[in-house]
C-alpha cells in the first residue's frame, strides 16, 4: 500500500484507501497501525467516493427501546455523568426533539466554537441519547467494511462458542442530538472498536494514547476516590468525563478530531476515548480485534461490582494464536478445559431482557440506564445514583478527597440475611415476628424506636440470649426533638411535658416494646391489654414501605391507609414528617425526592439482587461524614457492624462507620518542661542535640464548610468574627467566618476544638524551630532504630545556618479536598 493513502495534518491519523485497498478490512488496518497510528490511539478512515454503507436513508423505521436523558454533574472540567432511562421513542420523533428548538446546537463560527460552548454547558440542559439500539443500517449485500462482518479475530467467540455479544461482536446503533456524550473509557477487554457515522452533524472524539492510560487512571483515582475505591476499575462503568483543560493542567497528553458524515474512526486497544455529537446523527458501531490485541486482552482490568460486565476468558484465543504459550500454560494446570468451557461471558440476549434485569423503577419515579455492553461510543449509570442538591451528589471535585475504607462482606455478618424477617419477598410469619420482638426488647435502651440511636448492634449471638429489663428506662429519643415534623406545624405541635418518657408498653399481639414517649402513646391507648396501631387495625401483613425489614414498630402513612412504616425510618429520613408528631402519626412520605429511592444500600446490597426485591425500591439515607457517598437504609443501620446514628442537638447524623479514626498523638509520650535537652529533627531530616526553650498551647478548630469540605486545623486568628479583646473561644455548633489563604471569607460551622502543645526547640547554632512533640525525643523516650540512625553530631551541622519559620506565627494552610497539581505528573 502507497504512502498516497495517508493524511498527515493531524496528530491522529487519516487515511484514505483505494477501492482495492478497501477490499480486505484485516489488511489495511494492518497497514494502519503499520503507520504507527495505534500510538496514538485513534485512526480516521475515509471510504472511497463510491463505497456506500447503505443506498437511501429515508426508509428507516426504527424504534428506541430505552432512550437515556444524559445528566451531568460536577464542576471546573470534572464530571460524571448519570444516564436517566426515558420512555420508547419512535425515530421520526426522535428527530423532530433533537432539531427542535429546546435540544438543536447553537449557532456557532466553527468546530472550536463549537466545543467551546459544549464544554461552557456542559451541565446545563440534559440531551436525550439514542444509544445501544441493537442493529444495522447497512444494506445487506455490503461486504467491504461492513460492521456485522468484519471476519476479524473476536468472531471466534461466535464461531467457536456460539455467543453473541450486543455491542461487543454485533452491531449498535447510536443516534444522538447536540451534547449527547460518550465519557471517557477503553473497551471490553481493551478490544479495538470501529464507528461508521451513516448521517447527520459531526462528532468530536478525544483521545489519548496506550502508553499514557495508567497516568489518566492515576488521574482519576486521585480525583474521584471515593468511585475507585468502590471499584478499581471505576473507568468501565464510563461515567466519568474530563475536560481538555483538566487534562492540560495534569500534563496529559490528548488528541482531537472530528468525525464527518460518511467516515469511520477506528479506536485501538488500551486506548482511552470520549467525546460528543455536534447534533442529530447516526452512528453504526462494535468491537472486533487482532492477533495483537490477544496480550492486551490477557491482562485488562475488570469491574467486578457491575453484572453486565463483559469477560471473556482468554484460553481460547491463546490455545489458537499462542500455542507455545498454550502449552506452557497447560503444564501448569492441573487439568485441561475446553474452550467452550472456559470461555467466560456474560451472554445477553436482548435489549429489553438486559434492561429489566438492571436496578430499574417505573418511569413515573426515574429509572436508569443499564448498559451492558462495550462499543466505540458506550454510555453508562454510574453505579451508585445519588440525589438532586438537597442530597450529597457523588462528583469529585476539588473539595472532595475523603479517605474511606473498604467495604467486604465480611465487615457485614450480623445483617441477619438468613431470617425471614429480612426479606419482604419472603414467605410471611408472624410468629417469627413475634419472637423477634421479644428478643430484641430485652438488649438495652429494649424500646425498637430507641434501638436506632443506642447503636447496640443487633447479632444473632445477641437474639440468642435473654436479659431482665427495667421497666423505667428512659427513652434515649430527647424531648425537644421534633425529628421528621412538618417545618410549618413543628411550633404548634410541640412535644408537651405531659407524656410519661420513661414509661415502656408491649404490644400484647406483635410484642413490641416501645417507649410511649417514642411511639406517641396517648391516655386513650394506654391499658393492660395495649396493642400497637398496626395490630389494632389487624393489618398483620403489614410492611415498611422504606426499608425491607420486618418488625419492629410500624404507624400508617397519610398517602394510603395500606400504606406502613416503621417509626425509625420515618424519624431518620429527613423528607418524611410527622402532621401528628405528639402521637407520632399521619406520617407523610411523599416529599421523599426520586433520587432518594435511587441510592443503593452499602449493607444489603446482595439481598436486593432478588428479583422481588429489586421491584421493591426503599429510600436510603447517607453517610454525614464530609462528602462519603455511601448509603443505607435505616433498619440495616440496626443489623450492620459498623453503620450508627447520632443524635446532636436536634440533628440526626449518620455515619457509614468506616471512615479512619482522626490520627491522635500517641499518649505513651513522656512529659517534656523547659530547659530539657532532647534530640530533635531539624529541616534537613536528621536529629540533633537541642534544649526546650519554651512551650505553648494553642487551639486548633475542626470546621465543616457550607460547600461541605472540611478542615481539621483553623486557627483562632483566622476566624473573623472573633473578638480576641473577649477572651472568649467560638463554641462547638457556632457559626463563624473563616479567613483563607486565598484571601476569601468562607462561612463554617466549628464541629469540634482540640489544644496542641508546641515546643520551641534550640538548637546548638542558635537556630530555634517549633515543633511538635512526635518530632522530638527525650532522654526517657524509647527513639526508634531508623530515628537513632539519623542522629548527628551537631559540630558538623549540614545546612544548620538556615533557620525555619517560627510555626507560632506562620502556617501553611492547606483545605482538605485540595488537590495538588504534582500529585499526578510522573
Amino acid at each position: 500500500m502507497s504512502a498516497d493513502s495517508m493524511l498527515t495534518k493531524s496528530d491522529i491519523m487519516v487515511f484514505r484507501p483505494t477501492e482495492e485497498e478497501f477490499k480486505n478490512f484485516n489488511q489495511y488496518v494492518k497497514f494502519i497501525e503499520e503507520c504507527g497510528a495505534h500510538k496514538i490511539g485513534l485512526a480516521k478512515v475515509i471510504p472511497p467516493s463510491s463505497w456506500k454503507a447503505r443506498s437511501n436513508y429515508d426508509d428507516i423505521e426504527l424504534t428506541i427501546t430505552a432512550p437515556i436523558m444524559q445528566t451531568i454533574l460536577g464542576k471546573n472540567g470534572m464530571y460524571e455523568q448519570i444516564n436517566i432511562q426515558k420512555k420508547t421513542v419512535s425515530l421520526k420523533n426522535f428527530e423532530k426533539m433533537a432539531i427542535s428548538d429546546r435540544y438543536k446546537p447553537p449557532k456557532s463560527t466553527d468546530y472550536n466554537d463549537l466545543e467551546r460552548k459544549y464544554w461552557k454547558n456542559i451541565t446545563f440542559h440534559s440531551p436525550i441519547y439514542g444509544a445501544d439500539v441493537s442493529g444495522s443500517l447497512y444494506d445487506p449485500d455490503i461486504k467491504d467494511w461492513n460492521i456485522n462482518h468484519l471476519n476479524s479475530v473476536l468472531d471466534i467467540v461466535e464461531k467457536e462458542c456460539d455467543v453473541k455479544i450486543p455491542g461487543v461482536n454485533t452491531a449498535y446503533l447510536y443516534f444522538g442530538m447536540w451534547k449527547t456524550t460518550f465519557a471517557w473509557h477503553t473497551e471490553d477487554m481493551d478490544l479495538y472498536s470501529i464507528n461508521y457515522l451513516h448521517y447527520g452533524q459531526p462528532k468530536t472524539w478525544y483521545c489519548i494514547p496506550p502508553q499514557q492510560g495508567k497516568r489518566l487512571e492515576r488521574l482519576a483515582s486521585g480525583l474521584f476516590p471515593n468511585q475507585f475505591r468502590e471499584c478499581q476499575a471505576y473507568f468501565r462503568h464510563k461515567s466519568l468525563i474530563l475536560s481538555p483543560k483538566v487534562l492540560k493542567q495534569f500534563a496529559i497528553p490528548y488528541h482531537k478530531i472530528t468525525q464527518e458524515q460518511g467516515e469511520f474512526m477506528i479506536t485501538f486497544p488500551y486506548a482511552y476515548h470520549a467525546g460528543f455529537n455536534h447534533g442529530y446523527n447516526c452512528a453504526e458501531s462494535t468491537n472486533f480485534a487482532t492477533e495483537r490485541w490477544i496480550d492486551y486482552g490477557k491482562v485488562a482490568t475488570q469491574c467486578r461490582c457491575r453484572p453486565d460486565n463483559v469477560r471473556i476468558n482468554m484460553d481460547v484465543f491463546i490455545k489458537l494464536f499462542q500455542p507455545e504459550q498454550w502449552k506452557n500454560l497447560l503444564a501448569q494446570q492441573e487439568s485441561q478445559f475446553s474452550p467452550k468451557e472456559s470461555l467466560n461471558i456474560r451472554k445477553i440476549t436482548s435489549r429489553k431482557r438486559k434492561t429489566k434485569s438492571s436496578n430499574t423503577i417505573s418511569s413515573k419515579m426515574v429509572s436508569l440506564s443499564s448498559k451492558a455492553n462495550s462499543s466505540s461510543e458506550e454510555v453508562s449509570n454510574p453505579s451508585e445514583l445519588k440525589s438532586n442538591d438537597e442530597l450529597k451528589i457523588e462528583v469529585e471535585n476539588s473539595s472532595n478527597r475523603l479517605q474511606l475504607q473498604d467495604t467486604t462482606a465480611s465487615e457485614h455478618e450480623n445483617l441477619l440475611d438468613d431470617t425471614t424477617l429480612w426479606q419482604q419477598s419472603r414467605k410471611y410469619d408472624f410468629e417469627n415476628e413475634r419472637r423477634y420482638n421479644r428478643r430484641i426488647s430485652f438488649i438495652q435502651p429494649y424500646c425498637c424506636i430507641c434501638q436506632l440511636f443506642a447503636n447496640n448492634k443487633v447479632s444473632r449471638d445477641v437474639l440468642g440470649t435473654h436479659a431482665t429489663m427495667d421497666q423505667s428506662e428512659a427513652p434515649i429519643l430527647t424531648r425537644n426533638c421534633n425529628f421528621g415534623c412538618n417545618e410549618k406545624n413543628s411550633d404548634e405541635t410541640s412535644l408537651t411535658d405531659s407524656l410519661e418518657t420513661g414509661v415502656l408498653r408491649r404490644c400484647n399481639s406483635c410484642q413490641i416494646l416501645v417507649h410511649e414517649f417514642c411511639y406517641g402513646i396517648g391516655d386513650d391507648n394506654i391499658g393492660t391489654g395495649w396493642l400497637c396501631e398496626r395490630c389494632r387495625s389487624n393489618s398483620m401483613n403489614a410492611e415498611c414501605e422504606l426499608c425491607y425489614f420486618r418488625g419492629g414498630a410500624l404507624k400508617r402513612t397519610t398517602n394510603d391507609r395500606h400504606v406502613w412504616v416503621h417509626v425509625i425510618c420515618a424519624i431518620a429520613i429527613p423528607e418524611v414528617a410527622f402532621r401528628n408528631p405528639l402521637r407520632r402519626s399521619e406520617i407523610d412520605i411523599t416529599a421523599i425526592p426520586p433520587t432518594r429511592w435511587l441510592l443503593k444500600c452499602t449493607y444489603c446490597r446482595k439481598l436486593q439482587r432478588n428479583k422481588d426485591l429489586k421491584r421493591k425500591r426503599r429510600p436510603c439515607i447517607q453517610c454525614s461524614v464530609g462528602k462519603c457517598p455511601r448509603s443505607f437504609h435505616v433498619t440495616c443501620i440496626i443489623c450492620s457492624d459498623k453503620a450508627t446514628v447520632n443524635q446532636v442537638e436536634n440533628q440526626l447524623l449518620a455515619s457509614c462507620g468506616m471512615h479512619p479514626k482522626p490520627k491522635t498523638i500517641d499518649s505513651n509520650w513522656s512529659e517534656i518542661s523547659s530547659g530539657e535537652h532532647v534530640i530533635a529533627k531539624y529541616k534537613n531530616g536528621r536529629f540533633y542535640s537541642s534544649i526546650v526553650q519554651d512551650i505553648a498551647i494553642r487551639n486548633l478548630f475542626e470546621v465543616t464548610f457550607t460547600d461541605g469540605s472540611f478542615s481539621p486545623d483553623v486557627l483562632i486568628e483566622d476566624i473573623e468574627n472573633y473578638n480576641s479583646k473577649d477572651d472568649v473561644i467560638p463554641l462547638v455548633g457556632d457559626n463563624i467566618s473563616v479567613m483563607w489563604s486565598d484571601g476569601i471569607s468562607y462561612s463554617a460551622t466549628v464541629v469540634g476544638i482540640r489544644e496542641e502543645k508546641l515546643y520551641q526547640i534550640l538548637f546548638d547554632n542558635g537556630s530555634v524551630i517549633t515543633l511538635q512533640r512526635s518530632e522530638f525525643y527525650s532522654n526517657e523516650d524509647d527513639i526508634p532504630k531508623k530515628i537513632s540512625l539519623k542522629i548527628s553530631d551537631s559540630t558538623q551541622p549540614t545546612h544548620m545556618d538556615e533557620s525555619l519559620p517560627d510555626l507560632l506565627g506562620k502556617r501553611t494552610k492547606g483545605r482538605r479536598g485540595k488537590y495538588s497539581s504534582n500529585d499526578y505528573i510522573t
